[in-house]
């Protein structure tokens, strides 16, 4: 087993990054730096550009990173939940100052 450390994962470009045949992967919201005490952001569309870099070696992925995006957004889980339930939902409103959630 390989961990890619976050200094591979934030500074290093993909080519750089370990190869692998199962990825997994675990999003977070801020990785602190030890050094400078800096939060950095997990670079979620890096590790998209990744797979698809290496899609032939990687057999299988753990936590799909195209679904992370949705689960970062818990309106969006909530949403969804409520859509798929087979039982009548009342009308509702969702209101956001977000533009990335969509419009019913």
């Amino acid at each position: 087993m390989v961990i890619f450390g976050d200094e591979c994962i934030l500074e290093r470009p993909i080519e750089q990054w370990p190869r692998c045949h199962v990825l997994v992967s675990f999003f977070s919201q801020s990785l602190a730096d030890e050094e400078d005490g800096a939060d950095k952001t997990f670079p979620l569309a890096k590790a998209q550009a990744y797979l698809a870099l290496r899609q032939s070696e990687i057999k299988y992925v753990i936590n799909d990173l195209q679904q992370q995006y949705s689960l970062l957004d818990r309106r969006q889980v909530r949403h969804h939940t409520i859509s798929r339930r087979t039982q009548h939902n009342p009308s509702r409103a969702m209101i956001s100052n977000r533009e990335s959630l969509a419009r019913e």
